[in-house]
């Protein structure tokens, strides 16, 4: 706030000894004081000068308080005023607050600390108005800009995400935008779960308006966020106090009251609302279970986890792909959906089963859990990362669900022996390490008998090494 002499005061009154009074007094605060004996004289002044806060008198003869307050409002708005009245006027103080919008009155006589206190109030007031409209011209303004420079890089979106409808494409492009400005981590942070959730839903089988509604809802998961303080941005989630915590945990509501009153977002918004949720029921905001959970929240929640990980959000150091993997696998049933873990590791491992799951055709659905068993859910590879106290398999063991369909290794090495080119290095025993075959190809073939009964065993091609390998990681 300014110092007092950078402010001015008109006193208004009939009264010469009350305009003396008040000069006097303004005057020892600080502020500059300008007094006129009519509202037609004071009218006079706003004309020529800038005047920050008016008191007035109400009982004046012509021009009473009430007409005098009406007619400035109407010239100069942001002129804030007070009125001063005798406690007989409550029906013209009334006509002054309903005429002239005043900012208060006050009883004659007054009490000078009240009055002055009044007035510096006021003041603090206007410069609080004046802030706000600035900052929302400012916000007209970045607004415009975002939107046009979100425009020129996103003028095409990807084939999986296909064409936003032209209703709220502008309103997406500058939510994303508002991520970015707010902490740049976080809008690559949604960007890969809102491609690998859109993955998922496409490798279910959903229709394109569902895949589409997905994808934005992964983009935006996090836009809860941009309102929350730069302590809790950059705090470790493991990491926060009680009390931040229960901050961190208000974001997908806040999210998805930012998105609920645009149109066709209803679907986005429950997704948003609903991606901290858990299978169990022990989530938050809404403490939903099963299938009450809709499906792209179920998609989101479990991608988001993968990647916070990997990232370190959710744990005191960030976990390498084996360990977070096996971690999201152990929580199958419990945070997450057995269904849509079974879809996360089919699309995160490249694989092209599809997956059914239940409310799959709908956003919200409030169908009865899933009662898929843990062998239905837990296959490879997703058992083996569930299971981690499971030995590396031996040479001489029998692969069974490692090749998925219970040969030993001496059976699998036979087959191999009508390849001459193929040469087999077992590496399992090893950290991270796999089973590969090389063939001696640069490129895969999908006409090669080999490379076709490799790919039919859950073997994975790599390009970098030129040659297939197993277990996938």
């Amino acid at each position: 706030m300014k110092q007092p002499n950078q402010y001015s005061i008109l006193c208004v009154d009939d009264e010469a000894n009350i305009l003396s009074s008040l000069r006097r007094m303004f005057s020892l605060v600080g502020y500059k004081v300008t007094t006129a004996e009519s509202g037609a004289q004071a009218l006079e002044i706003l004309a020529k000068q800038n005047i920050d806060v008016i008191v007035s008198d109400m009982r004046m003869p012509n021009m009473d308080g009430a007409q005098f307050f009406e007619a400035a409002r109407a010239r100069w708005p942001e002129t804030v005023r007070i009125l001063l009245t005798g406690y007989s006027d409550t029906t013209s103080a009334i006509a002054a607050v309903n005429q002239g919008e005043i900012y208060r009155y006050l009883s004659k006589p007054w009490v000078d600390e009240e009055l002055c206190a009044t007035v510096k109030s006021a003041l603090e007031f206007a410069e609080l108005r004046l802030e706000r409209e600035r900052l929302l011209e400012l916000t007209r303004k970045q607004n415009a800009e975002l939107e046009e420079k979100v425009k020129e890089r996103t003028e095409h979106l990807s084939e999986a995400n296909g064409k936003l409808r032209g209703s709220y494409i502008s309103s997406i492009k500058a939510f994303s935008n508002l991520l970015d400005l707010r902490k740049p981590n976080l809008l690559v942070h949604s960007r890969k779960v809102a491609f690998l959730s859109m993955q998922m839903a496409k490798l279910a089988k959903f229709d394109d308006k569902h895949v589409q509604e997905i994808f934005i809802a992964g983009l935006l998961h996090d836009i809860g966020k941009i309102g929350m303080s730069d302590r809790v941005l950059r705090t470790n989630i493991a990491e926060l106090p009680v009390s931040d915590l229960e901050l961190y945990k208000s974001h997908p509501s806040l999210g998805a009251t930012c998105l609920i009153a645009l149109d066709d977002m209803a679907d986005v918004s429950a997704m948003i609302r609903g991606h901290h949720e858990r299978f169990d029921g022990n989530g938050f905001p809404d403490g939903l279970a099963g299938d009450q959970i809709p499906v792209g929240a179920r998609i989101i929640s479990i991608v988001e986890t993968y990647e916070e990980l990997l990232s370190g959000d959710v744990t005191k150091a960030p976990l390498d792909k084996d360990k977070a993997l096996k971690t999201i696998a152990s929580l199958s049933g419990k945070y997450f959906c057995p269904e849509v873990t079974k879809l996360f590791f089919n699309a995160l491992l490249g694989q092209n089963n599809p997956v059914s799951i239940s409310g799959g055709g709908s956003s919200t659905n409030n169908s009865k859990n899933s009662s898929l068993n843990e062998d239905e859910v837990m296959d490879a590879p997703t058992k083996r990362f569930a299971d981690k106290a499971s030995p590396a398999p031996t040479k001489n063991s029998k692969v069974g669900s490692d090749l998925m369909t219970g040969p030993t290794y001496q059976e699998f090495s036979k087959f191999l022996k009508q390849f001459p080119n193929a040469v087999i290095k077992d590496l399992r025993d090893q950290p991270n390490g796999f089973l590969w075959v090389f063939e001696g190809m640069k490129k895969f073939n999908e006409n090669d008998k080999l490379a076709d009964w490799l790919k039919s065993h859950k073997f994975v091609w790599s390009d970098t090494e030129s040659a297939w390998y197993f277990p996938i990681i």
